[in-house]
């Protein structure tokens, strides 16, 4: 009898033992699922920023061919008001201003209108050279001088002219360069989004 007894025993204590695991063996499975589960939540969060990176990436290509589009877009725009031989610098200063810069980056649009300023200078300019040399003008300007020199004027109309001719060519060939180093800033930044400058 008392070896059945211990047989019924040990039966009893190898069923409770294959019953489950021990209370280690549940730490430690729990411990690694838990290592799993943060395992697999890095892995989606880096999924996750790699296709945010991805979407920002395509996002800048994206901005980038429109803002290649849109200078391009001006360039030809302001190319063929080039071609339009005979308007005075103010008039064509004017069809500058008409060319949509609304879709170019800032900083090629701030160096377009800077452009487009300084042909307005130079259009201020050539309109006060015009008029000092208007047959009107010339016309009182002698006559002037003939009547200083008939009333003893200390004036001299013909003198002021001329040096106002002389300050004004001047002022206008400084204008004209600054409408070239104004398009070479424009230029340097079209090339930097990859647009193709016409010549």
């Amino acid at each position: 009898m008392r070896t059945i007894f211990t047989v019924a025993v040990l039966g009893m204590f190898l069923a409770v033992s294959a019953c489950g695991p021990s209370e280690q063996e549940k730490q430690a499975q729990a411990a690694q699922l838990a290592a799993q589960q943060a395992a697999e939540q890095a892995k989606q969060a880096q999924a996750a920023e790699l296709a945010k990176q991805q979407a920002e990436q395509e996002r800048i290509a994206q901005q980038q061919a429109a803002y290649k589009t849109a200078i391009e877009t001006v360039l030809k725009a302001n190319a063929g008001l080039s071609s339009t031989s005979g308007q005075s610098q103010t008039a064509h200063a004017q069809a500058m201003r008409a060319i949509d810069l609304t879709a170019c980056p800032t900083d090629f649009a701030a160096a377009y209108t800077t452009h487009i300023q300084a042909w307005e200078r130079a259009g201020n300019i050539q309109k006060s050279l015009g008029e000092l040399k208007s047959d009107a003008n010339v016309t009182r300007t002698v006559a002037e001088s003939i009547l200083g020199d008939i009333t003893g004027s200390k004036q001299k109309p013909i003198g002021q002219a001329v040096a106002l001719n002389k300050r004004l060519t001047v002022q206008h060939a400084e204008a004209n360069t600054q409408i070239t180093e104004t398009f070479n800033e424009v230029e340097r930044i079209a090339v930097t989004y990859g647009a193709t400058v016409p010549h």
